[in-house]
């Protein structure tokens, strides 16, 4: 089941941006942040179980044009991963949180970079790569949910075209 690209980064990481906030004002950032990394650690160990609560129910998770060309909406956007889970799979998710812009104190924007690896049953990896992550977060009661997530395939530099010299006319290496 080898797949090109980075298809599934984006459920991934939607899947795994909301946990439980204490309920009472504090740092908010912190508990942002600690949302983040509670449902990486349950989306590394294919624990699905509380996928309603990730989201809010109009949230919408947004990946590269060529990986998904709609938008996903909700607790859809882990399907594969749990398919994956399901058939003795797994994922290997890792984030960094770069920063966190509270808005106000219900409603944060969290950004950073991660990667991500599907590994099927066979050992197989199956998938891997490199994104950056915009996440919206509202607080819905005591718990902070995602409500947008824009993910972003890192890709790495690689120069396709020598540089020019003064023999090469403009355009020839393009």
């Amino acid at each position: 089941m080898r797949q090109s690209g980075i298809r599934g980064i984006a459920a991934v990481m939607a899947a795994s941006v909301t946990a439980g906030c204490t309920g009472a004002p504090g740092n908010l950032e912190a508990e942002i942040r600690a949302a983040i990394a509670e449902n990486r650690d349950l989306e590394n160990a294919c624990d699905f179980s509380r996928a309603d609560d990730f989201y809010t129910t109009s949230s919408t998770v947004y990946l590269p044009n060529y990986i998904e060309p709609a938008p996903l909406y909700g607790a859809n956007a882990e399907g594969r991963e749990k398919e994956l889970c399901d058939a003795g799979g797994r994922v290997e998710l890792d984030t960094t949180v770069q920063g966190v812009d509270m808005l106000n104190d219900g409603a944060g924007i969290a950004y950073g970079i991660g990667s991500f690896a599907e590994i099927e049953a066979d050992g197989e990896r199956s998938l891997e790569g490199e994104f950056s992550f915009v996440y919206v977060y509202v607080r819905d009661g005591n718990r902070w949910k995602m409500q947008h997530s824009h993910i972003a395939q890192i890709v790495p530099y690689y120069p396709t075209t020598p540089p020019r010299t003064e023999s090469q006319p403009t355009g020839a290496n393009e």
